[in-house]
């Protein structure tokens, strides 16, 4: 059924659930975060309970405190992080208050001494990393750019 709803969705720009599928919608919420919202939920979590989330987790808090407010219903709710908060270091940090004009590597360092948590591996590792890529350039300069990095 899915591949039929993303088959018609991409071909006719409909997605049209069946009313077997409606009625089962009574169970489903879903909702919106803006970035002030998100950063809210970032700054709030983080003071309340000592965990910083991503932007991406930020949005669920976010719409499940709306959701929770809005229903009034007061049951568990588990939110799955999807993403590390050191993948967008900037957006966290300025969430939290603190400074965001370090260097990338400066700032993971510095989210991890304010989180309280190692920095990843995985970033940790760009340390040595090969510079591959080195070329800047405006978005007025883009399609030259790429077509000279292309060689066309």
């Amino acid at each position: 059924m899915t591949a039929q709803l993303m088959k018609s969705l991409t071909e006719d720009g409909i997605y049209d659930i069946s009313d077997a599928m409606r009625e089962k919608l009574d169970s489903f919420a879903a909702g919106f975060a803006s970035e002030e919202e998100t950063a809210a939920a970032i700054s709030e979590t983080f003071k309340e309970t000592g965990y910083c989330v991503d932007p991406h987790t930020a949005v669920a808090v976010s719409v499940c405190r709306k959701y929770y407010a809005k229903s009034g219903d007061s049951a568990k709710c588990v939110i799955v992080s999807t993403a590390s908060p050191f993948k967008f270091e900037s957006a966290v940090m300025s969430a939290i208050g603190e400074k965001t004009d370090l260097p990338d590597l400066e700032m993971a360092d510095k989210l991890a001494e304010v989180i309280g948590v190692n920095v990843p591996a995985a970033v940790s590792s760009l340390r040595d990393a090969p510079v591959l890529h080195d070329i800047v350039c405006g978005t007025d300069e883009m399609e030259k750019t790429v077509r000279n990095f292309l060689g066309i």
